[in-house]
């Protein structure tokens, strides 16, 4: 049956059900096939149209099916959004998303379409891909009428295409640019009705069958048949991605014609004119942007996106300056054909805060009817919160925030608008405000999957994934193992864990493998690299490898792996894992020069770098009789602007006036080294960095301080952490939060108010400091034991909401 063609449904009313996967297709090979179209490219870039109609005598209570596609679907029921997808992933784990289109349907025929792309090699870095291709599977017996095969129609639209100029204009600027293309839609040649009635008959043939769908998890079947066969299919884990309606900012600036109270009212643009219309979303946002558009046959519009505007020079300034500056970035461009009411929105999301509308019209007025923008993303829920007698604190806890919501999708991202690309370091911290800000461990826990998945040949993790080309960075794989860490202590979920330690295992043993006599890590192979911009990649090593603060990095993590060990695995690792660790730590200790109280990057002493010391009093490097004065300097450097050394040091004794301080990534391990020094109390004074960034009309955390390519990058978010951890003092005290430890650190605050999830239910806190006195009020959930901690005092915690008064 063709896919035009009409199909009679009569299904009997069923119990309402939330949309589930039926067994036997997690474990056998499913009826549906993957389906393409006849003509156009099988690899190449291109957009495709797929349709089924069904006619239905009444509406069923339920019907579930389940979508997947390469690279990309949207799928629509009479003309109404469903859902989009598949969450990214790799060739061997590739997900599809489940949907019940019973609130979709009508008594009558019911047209199921979808739009399916694949951009080829202007794909995003993170989309992997085995061919074009789209499948629907039905859940049950009456569901499976709409299984993929010959009975769709499909059809290549050749008004939709990757738009490479946009993303060539980004590299020429010489950055590093990895996400997806802008588009080029052609109205007169574009199918409008894709997804109705009234789409040209012609343009539509047969789909052709390709392999049927097989589930990663098949067990029934035929020897040859339980191999890996095409994708390897399994659910997606996660919720639907966000689609929420937002304004389409306002107009900040206009040429060429009075805005008027555009986007929210219609503008028109006369005939034979050029129009600028710059529009300020006020903050950075990840969406959809929609335009409404009427008549003006032969127009262009061009709408670029960008997370700052910049001027003569290249540079950002302060974020709500806009005279003299001008908008450069990625873009999408339209095509009028004359239509009524078209509406453009790309198949992919958009980041910006600044979005400017370019028209030049033909002969004929253009409206341009309206522009909204539809916010996407994962769904967290803020759950914790901090405020405190310093009000720039909560702002900087509300930006950590929206910084880490925007960086979270379908994967992590390092930075929505430039890579979209899910590295362990950015991951790290990304998981962490996962835990602490919304309670939340899903995305967490997929990304974990992720990295084991990517280890393949490799036996490390790779340094990014899903990715389409490999990357590796050994000292991310040990980030990885800290993630694991990380997840045992905020979430538990030990039968998860006790999985990963083959993984753990996989990415510790390349590493003791190449482990000198000396207790230092030899040569490595691939990037060795540790803080962007504070320690140049190759000063921190030597031709035969001797990084200290690589050895340094593998002595945390060995510590941490043999707690693992320890709990879930084998005690016999777990005591090699601790005399490998504290051999190399003695092995860095041997290198420290007590005279300048500083670690070298390596044995050979030619530089002295922020993040060697930082690990050296995080896990032992450092001597005990240098680390009193070992702390004073890594504090002193640290209070030099994030990423750089001193102005010209200003009498500071030498090497702390060329020591570039940690960027506002590797800050985070700064953190870790005052709380394990006992300096937490240091920790607001070093926040300067993010007030800074404030004062310049940033509304996310950017990749560095200025000069910055991104403005909005995950893993400069981890002040909001070190609210809860250090200021308002809440850790985990035992694994999944089986208890909890409180110890505060006002520094020069005198009240505190916060409260943070845990798998147990939240801890609140409220402090008010008079000199060294303390009045602390704890709130504790049922069933979640504590301490608290002040000043070396120490009083056990009950649940409920108890009142201490100290000293």
């Amino acid at each position: 049956m063709r896919l035009g063609a009409v199909l009679l449904l009569a299904l009997a009313p069923a119990a309402h059900a939330q949309p589930r996967v039926a067994a036997s297709l997690l474990r056998e090979q499913w009826p549906a096939s993957w389906i393409a179209a006849r003509e156009g490219p099988e690899k190449d870039a291109g957009v495709f149209h797929f349709r089924r109609t069904i006619r239905l005598a009444t509406v069923p209570e339920r019907l579930v099916v389940h979508v997947s596609a390469d690279n990309r679907y949207l799928l629509h029921v009479n003309g109404r959004r469903v859902g989009s997808g598949p969450a990214r992933s790799d060739v061997l784990h590739w997900a599809f998303e489940t949907y019940d289109l019973a609130p979709f349907l009508r008594a009558g025929d019911n047209r199921v379409a979808a739009t399916v792309w694949n951009f080829g090699t202007l794909s995003p870095m993170a989309q992997m891909s085995r061919r074009t291709g789209f499948l629907l599977q039905g859940d049950d017996e009456a569901a499976s009428s709409l299984n993929t095969g010959e009975a769709w129609e499909a059809a290549l639209d050749p008004g939709h295409a990757p738009n490479p100029d946009g993303v060539a204009a980004l590299r020429a600027r010489r950055f590093y640019y990895a996400a997806g293309p802008g588009e080029r839609r052609d109205g007169s040649l574009w199918d409008w009705q894709w997804d109705g009635e009234g789409s040209p008959a012609a343009r539509w043939k047969p789909a052709r069958a390709l392999n049927r769908g097989h589930p990663n998890t098949i067990r029934k079947g035929p020897g040859w048949l339980q191999t890996p066969e095409g994708w390897l299919l399994e659910p997606s884990p996660l919720p639907a991605m966000e689609h929420r309606e937002i304004p389409g900012g306002r107009v900040a600036r206009a040429s060429g014609v009075d805005a008027g109270r555009f986007p929210t009212a219609a503008l028109r643009v006369p005939a034979a004119s050029e129009v600028r219309l710059l529009l300020d979303q006020g903050e950075i946002v990840n969406a959809y942007p929609e335009l409404r558009a009427s008549g003006g046959n032969g127009a262009r519009v061009r709408l670029t996106y960008a997370e700052a505007l910049y001027d003569a020079n290249g540079q950002k300034g302060h974020r709500n300056d806009i005279e003299g500056k001008q908008i450069a970035g990625l873009y999408d461009e339209l095509v009028a054909d004359g239509g009524a009411n078209r509406r453009f929105m790309p198949l992919w999301w958009r980041s910006w805060r600044f979005l400017e509308l370019h028209v030049t019209t033909a002969d004929e007025p253009l409206t341009l009817e309206g522009l909204k923008a539809f916010a996407t993303g994962f769904p967290f829920q803020k759950r914790a919160r901090f405020t405190s007698d310093d009000p720039e604190l909560e702002r900087i806890f509300d930006v950590s925030y929206r910084t880490m919501r925007l960086a979270g999708h379908e994967t992590y991202m390092d930075a929505p608008y430039w890579e979209q690309l899910q590295y362990v370091g950015d991951t790290r911290i990304d998981a962490l405000l996962n835990y602490t800000l919304a309670g939340e461990e899903r995305l967490a826990r997929r990304s974990i999957l992720h990295f084991d998945w990517s280890r393949g040949a490799y036996d490390i993790t790779q340094s990014r994934y899903p990715t389409a080309e490999v990357q590796l960075i050994p000292p991310y794989a040990l980030f990885f193992v800290s993630m694991v860490h990380d997840y045992w202590s905020y979430r538990g979920e030990p039968a998860f864990v006790r999985e990963r330690l083959p993984a753990v295992r996989a990415s510790i043993d390349w590493f003791l493998a190449r482990l000198r006599d000396d207790g230092l890590v030899g040569f490595l192979p691939y990037w060795i690299h540790v803080d962007t911009g504070t320690s140049q990649d190759e000063a921190i090593k030597e031709e035969d490898g001797r990084s200290l603060a690589v050895t340094l990095q593998l002595v945390e993590t060995l510590r941490q792996a043999a707690e693992l060990e320890e709990a879930l695995g084998d005690a016999t690792r777990a005591a090699l894992y601790r005399r490998r660790a504290d051999a190399s730590a003695a092995a860095v200790r041997a290198h420290f020069d007590a005279d300048k109280a500083l670690l070298p990057d390596t044995p050979a002493r030619r530089t002295w770098g922020h993040p060697v010391n930082i690990w050296g009093l995080v896990n032992g490097g450092v001597p005990e009789a240098g680390r009193e004065a070992a702390a004073r300097n890594v504090l002193a450097v640290g209070r030099h602007p994030a990423g750089r050394a001193s102005d010209g040091g200003r009498g500071a004794p030498w090497p702390l006036d060329q020591v570039p301080s940690a960027s506002l990534y590797f800050r985070f391990y700064l953190s870790r080294a005052l709380e394990a020094t006992g300096q937490g109390d240091a920790y607001v004074g070093l926040l300067q960095p993010w007030r800074d960034l404030l004062a310049k009309g940033l509304t996310t955390w950017p990749e560095h301080p200025e000069p910055s390519r991104s403005d909005c990058h995950a893993w400069s978010a981890h002040p909001a952490f070190d609210l809860l951890r250090i200021v308002a003092g809440i850790k985990p005290a035992a694994p999944g939060f089986a208890a909890v430890s409180i110890e505060p650190h006002m520094g020069p605050l005198a009240s505190v108010d916060a409260a943070m999830p845990t798998p147990r239910g939240e801890v609140a806190v409220a402090y008010r400091r008079d000199g060294e006195r303390l009045r602390a009020e704890i709130t504790l959930p049922e069933g979640l034991p504590g301490r608290f901690s002040w000043k070396g005092r120490s009083r056990e915690l009950r649940a409920g909401t108890q009142v201490l008064e100290l000293p």
